[in-house]
């Protein structure tokens, strides 16, 4: 796989061990489970043997839709912020 990044000229960043939620695909899927519970409450009362896997599926996609993008877009940019903040806390605990 390093092979692959190199040849396509990826720069690939090595991961601080004591920044787990440095990647904000963590963050938006808080905002999809927030969001779940948002628009579908009824979803917690009800056991995994009772689920329509079917309307479990169109309420995630639903509720993936109802986040604004520039909620994500936000996340996004925020990552030079994040890298920063890792590289000046060399490698240890940041505020993300």
């Amino acid at each position: 796989m390093q092979e692959w990044f190199e040849s396509h000229s990826v720069w690939v960043l090595e991961w601080p061990p004591h920044s787990p939620d440095l990647n904000p695909i963590e963050h938006c899927w808080n905002l999809l489970k927030k969001k779940l519970i948002e628009l579908y409450p009824r979803l917690l009362m009800v056991g995994r043997s009772q689920i329509n896997w079917t309307e479990f599926y169109e309420a995630i996609r639903a509720a993936w839709w109802a986040i604004p993008q520039a909620m994500i877009d936000t996340l996004i940019n925020s990552m030079p912020r994040r890298i920063e903040a890792v590289y000046r806390a060399r490698g240890w605990y940041t505020k993300y």
